[in-house]
Parts: C-alpha cells; sequence; structure tokens
C-alpha cells in the first residue's frame, strides 16, 4: 500500500517525518508538489516525486493521500484525487474554503465510495479525551463556555487564507463536540462577529499568494471575536464567545466551559480549563463549583497527537476501524457553516 502526500511545505514534511517514524520506506509514499524545487532533496533519497495528480494516472494509484497544501487549494486538490480514484484521504482542515466547495466534495467522495477525514488534531488530545469521559460518566451538559486562541505570527512570510480558519476553527470544534455531550435535541445556531484586517504578513508575499490563487485573500483576517448562541429544540440556549488572533505576543490555546447536571441544569457543578500545546504538554484542570475548592482534576499529558492520528487513520485503512477522534468531511462542514457565518455577520 502507497501513500501520496500533497503539499510539501511545513506539514506536508511534518506528515513525512511521521510516517517515516512508523517504519514506512521511501518507496512506499509518493511526494506531490506543483513547486520542483521542493522535491529534489526527497527525490535524490529514493522517494517518486510528481508535479501533478495526473501523472499518477500513468502508474498505480495510490489508495491513500494526505493533503497538506495551503488551504485554498484543497478543493481542486480533493477533487482531482477522487476523481483519480483514491479511497482514503487525510486532509488537513479546514476541509475547503467554502461551505459550497465543501458539499461538493463530499458529494463527489460519496460518489466515489472514498472516504475523507479532515485533520482536527486537538480530538487526539487526551486531556480533551478525560474531559469527555467525565462528563459521560456523571451526566454532564456544557451550559457556557469560551474559546482562546492565538499567538504571534508577525513577520511570518507564509501566506495566510487567515485567522478565522487556521486558529478560531480548533477551539470552535472542541467546543461543539463537547455541546453535543448528553444532548439528544436538535439546535439551531447565530453568530455575531468582527474581525480585524491587521497587518501580519509581508504584503507582497500575500498578494502573489492571491494573484496564483484568487481563493486566497488578498489582505487575510488577523484576529476574530465571536458570540455563537445554540438555541436547542426545548428552548434551552447557550452562549459560546470566541476570540482568537495572530497578533498576540506568545501561543494560547484554551477553552473553559461551565458544566451542571443534566437533572439539575440550573445549578453550576463544575468548571473545567483545557490548554492544549503548553511546554509542559495538554492540560486539564476541573474545579468543583460548589465545593470552591482548589482543582480537583489537574493533569498534563505530554503526548504526539499527529501519531495517534495517522495511526487512527491507517486503522481506517487496513482494518475499517473507525476511531471516534477522527472528524469525517461530512461532520467538518460544521465548521465551514460557522466560518461562512462569521465572515457573513463581520460584513454586516
Amino acid at each position: 500500500m502507497k501513500t501520496l502526500i500533497v503539499g510539501m511545505g511545513q506539514m506536508g514534511q511534518y506528515y513525512l517525518k511521521k510516517l517515516r517514524e512508523q517504519g514506512e520506506k521511501p518507496s512506499g509514499i509518493i511526494l506531490l508538489d506543483h513547486e520542483p524545487g521542493r522535491l529534489l532533496s526527497f527525490a535524490e533519497q529514493g522517494y517518486r516525486c510528481v508535479g501533478a495528480v495526473s501523472e499518477l494516472l500513468a502508474g498505480e494509484v495510490p489508495r491513500v493521500a494526505i493533503v497538506a497544501v495551503n488551504t485554498p487549494g484543497h478543493a481542486e486538490t480533493l477533487t482531482a484525487l477522487l476523481q483519480a480514484g483514491v479511497q482514503y484521504i487525510l486532509c488537513e482542515k479546514p476541509l475547503t474554503m467554502t461551505l459550497a466547495e465543501g458539499k461538493q466534495v463530499v458529494d463527489l467522495a460519496a460518489d466515489r465510495s472514498s472516504e475523507i477525514f479532515v485533520a482536527f488534531l486537538i480530538q487526539f488530545s487526551p486531556a480533551l479525551t478525560r474531559l469527555k469521559e467525565f462528563m459521560v460518566g456523571n451526566d454532564l451538559l456544557v451550559v457556557e463556555a469560551s474559546n482562546r486562541w492565538g499567538k504571534n505570527r508577525i513577520g511570518n512570510k507564509r501566506p495566510s487564507p487567515g485567522d478565522l480558519t487556521d486558529e478560531t476553527c480548533h477551539g470552535q470544534d472542541v467546543i461543539r463536540s463537547l455541546v453535543g455531550i448528553n444532548r439528544t435535541n436538535e439546535y439551531r445556531r447565530t453568530v455575531t462577529s468582527c474581525q480585524t484586517l491587521l497587518a501580519f504578513v509581508p504584503d507582497e508575499e500575500q498578494r502573489a499568494a492571491h494573484n496564483r490563487d484568487a481563493s486566497f485573500p488578498d489582505r487575510p483576517d488577523a484576529s476574530t471575536q465571536v458570540l455563537e448562541i445554540y438555541t436547542f429544540s426545548d428552548g434551552s440556549r447557550l452562549g459560546v464567545s470566541h476570540h482568537s488572533s495572530f497578533v498576540w505576543p506568545s501561543q494560547v490555546r484554551r477553552i473553559e466551559v461551565t458544566l451542571v447536571d443534566a437533572k439539575a441544569p440550573l445549578v453550576p457543578r463544575y468548571h473545567a480549563v483545557l490548554e492544549f500545546d503548553t511546554p509542559n504538554g495538554d492540560r486539564l484542570q476541573i474545579f468543583d463549583l460548589q465545593g470552591k475548592s482548589a482543582a480537583f482534576c489537574n493533569e498534563v499529558w505530554l503526548v504526539d497527537k499527529l501519531r495517534e492520528q495517522l495511526e487512527a487513520f491507517y486503522r481506517v485503512v487496513t482494518a475499517d476501524e473507525v476511531d471516534g477522534r477522527l472528524t469525517t468531511a461530512r461532520d467538518a462542514l460544521e465548521e465551514l457553516d460557522f466560518v461562512e457565518r462569521v465572515r457573513q455577520s463581520s460584513q454586516a
């Protein structure tokens, strides 16, 4: 079984490194990039390197692909891979730039009997898994939540699709997965948002990317603030605040949720704090709001989430075993719907 990696930038090279660590040899990996210069050193190491999906059609089409190109290229790349006959695809998040593109890709995958998973890496955090287990075991509901996610990207010359898709959606995906625990009723969402266009990427680099692909923004959003309100079919409501940015002094990846007993939904019971990718790892703190004591849960895990995600993905390929932490392409449409709502609200 061969694996194709599409896009040999930073993330593509991370995936290659992990595959090699898992024992894959160059003969089992095909590398694709539209910039030939990126492939020269890999070709010298014995990898088969190609510049377009069409080149694969001359030989054996791999069953498995990892898509690590820039976000604006996702829809075109995924479409080409599906049409070429690739059966299993792991795609960097977000699935596509727009909800319409995402729906087209999902429909095409269904027509081709192919499976696409989207790399929401935080779902593989042991801290998040532990919190979900705690909520399920104690029949708890999220009644309020906040998401702070950002870093300092000022001066980074790599073009960006924007803070909304690169930062906000990580925390939004985590919170959405927690909100659904112990709830069966349907919901609708409303969004009020504000975004800034502060300069953080050199104009010439971003403009060049935009000229190559018009779906790449000429000026990407630098920060996003959102009030997201869930209204459930039983009439209850839940507010979530999101604040993300590329112009903060240091990296922050923090989720906070207040929890209640499902049988006593007006009594605040616990408060949980999740911090991801700190120097010591991923951290979970749980406070008993009735006891008003220090955190009775204060655990830290240092794990390789990318390796965990790849192993889960390959279990689907080799054993048809779907890990619940994997995000399907259809589930990823929820994030694209959120992104579209945020953009529409910011422009209103």
